[in-house]
């Protein structure tokens, strides 16, 4: 521990009256004596007087609340959610939704039998076989490993993305 430290602590000790009466005296005759431990008296001395003064806190002026409201309505407020989200792509998601829509919609009236007779109309749906495949000759350890190392280097892009995002952002 540093010297001035000790001393420091020897004569808080000294003065908040922890100390027995051989390092009192010590402390004493060292003060006397070294003109380091002199001021280091003087000036715990002085904030050890002002601590124990009666004093009363500063209260705020009257136009405390005032200022800090008229600080705060000079920042630059965030822009409204709204704003965030480009319209043109809210557009183009909502045509292709539309589009889609649109498709099965037509495709399902054209399967209708119009021809029919009768209050019941009936969809015919074409059926699709689709050829057999054997996966497992697919998917085996090599692969496996090859989608994991993807998906992890895809997440720690996605992770670093985020984290650039929010540092920019402080």
């Amino acid at each position: 521990m540093p010297e001035y430290l000790n001393i420091e602590e020897q004569i808080q000790d000294y003065i908040d009256g922890f100390c027995n009466e051989n390092e009192a005296a010590e402390i004493e005759r060292n003060i006397a004596v070294n003109p380091a431990w002199k001021a280091s008296f003087a000036s715990l001395s002085e904030i050890h007087q002002v601590l124990q003064s009666d004093f009363e806190p500063l209260d705020p002026s009257m136009r405390f609340g005032k200022n800090v409201m008229d600080q705060i309505a000079g920042l630059k407020i965030a822009k409204p959610t709204r704003q965030y989200l480009n319209p043109v792509v809210i557009w183009l998601i909502g045509g292709i939704l539309v589009t889609m829509l649109v498709f099965i919609i037509g495709y399902a009236v054209s399967l209708a039998d119009w021809s029919a007779t009768g209050s019941a109309t009936t969809l015919k749906i074409p059926e699709v076989q689709m050829p057999a495949v054997n996966w497992g000759s697919y998917i085996n350890n090599n692969t496996t490993m090859l989608f994991l190392l993807l998906n992890t280097v895809l997440g720690f892009t996605l992770f670093d993305k985020w984290l650039r995002r929010k540092k920019a952002a402080i």
